[in-house]
């Protein structure tokens, strides 16, 4: 009750700063919107969600006093221009900005040559990453992606779906002039070849085929941490498939030492679930987490469940 209490009194605080921050936010979306009618008047870009409204202002500012000083600036020259006609000296120094205009020209034609040369280097080098990329790629797609991996993601999927005559795998091309990709094919287990697994496999065994996978890449690539984390993974199964997938998870947590977090939203999948992972050793354990949506909130009831020997059958002859 405690620790509920404290719960409840960072959701409080929680409630609070959320309508504080929603109030600011309309606020700030309020004027957002004014500067973006504003950007419109000025022919300038709208400001995005991220930009802050004092940056945009000042930037707006700053906008102005230039077309200020642009117009300023043209008042004066047409000012000048009208003295000019009566002065012939206006159009020697008109040709003096000329030259000058020419000058610098002529210095931005060498910076733009100079740019377009650093741009043929950066591209070549660009060139020699993508290819030392595309050599990694190929490195590691062929020794991921090979019969080892078809092998286990058969046996894994023949083992959740024993009905079904079509098994998927992966092929590699071995063409040198096609690049390097792997193509999801499906062949029939007489060993004919299919179509595509989107194709030839029906929705339960099309989600059976990519848990799999799943499973057969964490198996065979070496994992940092030996977790498997499943949200929803029975999705369009049968009850039939259920059965083997959860003799497919007891086996990985009780045989080959993974931990095992997995997610579900049936209520009967859940119970039959702690059944079929139940603590089988001494050190076992299932800890479930249920979650129950309230009127308000959302309470959890945790469950730890450890490894317990059998006594009520120990005397018996």
């Amino acid at each position: 009750m405690t620790e509920g209490a404290a719960h409840a009194a960072a959701e409080t605080a929680a409630r609070r700063s959320l309508n504080d921050y929603q109030s600011r936010n309309l606020a700030r979306t309020a004027t957002m919107e004014t500067l973006a009618e504003f950007a419109s008047s000025l022919n300038q870009k709208a400001p995005g969600s991220l930009d802050m409204p004092e940056q945009v202002v000042t930037q707006f500012k700053a906008v102005i006093e230039e077309r200020i000083q642009v117009q300023t600036s043209r008042a004066t020259e047409r000012s000048r221009a009208r003295d000019s006609v009566a002065r012939a000296k206006v159009e020697l120094s008109r040709r003096k900005d000329a030259d000058d205009r020419i000058l610098k020209d002529q210095t931005k034609h060498g910076r733009a040559d100079e740019a377009l040369k650093r741009a043929a280097g950066i591209r070549s080098d660009a060139q020699t990453i993508k290819n030392k990329v595309e050599a990694v790629r190929s490195k590691i797609i062929g020794k991921e992606f090979n019969d080892r991996l078809n092998r286990l993601w058969r046996d894994l999927f023949v083992r959740l779906a024993p009905n079904e005559p079509y098994v998927p795998a992966f092929r590699i091309p071995t063409d040198s002039t096609h690049r390097l990709q792997p193509k999801l094919i499906t062949t029939h287990r007489a060993g004919q070849a299919g179509g595509t697994p989107g194709a030839m496999l029906s929705a339960g065994n099309l989600n059976t085929a990519a848990l799999t996978l799943f499973i057969a890449l964490h198996l065979t690539v070496t994992a940092q941490l030996p977790w498997l984390i499943l949200d929803d993974p029975v999705q369009s199964m049968d009850d039939v498939h259920i059965a083997h997938f959860a003799a497919l998870l007891r086996t990985l947590s009780k045989q080959h030492g993974r931990q095992i977090i997995i997610a579900v939203h049936d209520r009967q999948l859940f119970e039959y679930l702690k059944l079929e992972l139940s603590p089988a050793f001494e050190g076992d354990s299932l800890r479930t987490l249920e979650l129950s949506r309230g009127a308000a909130d959302t309470l959890c009831f945790p469950d730890r469940r450890s490894f317990r020997q059998e006594t009520a059958l120990r005397f018996v002859a």
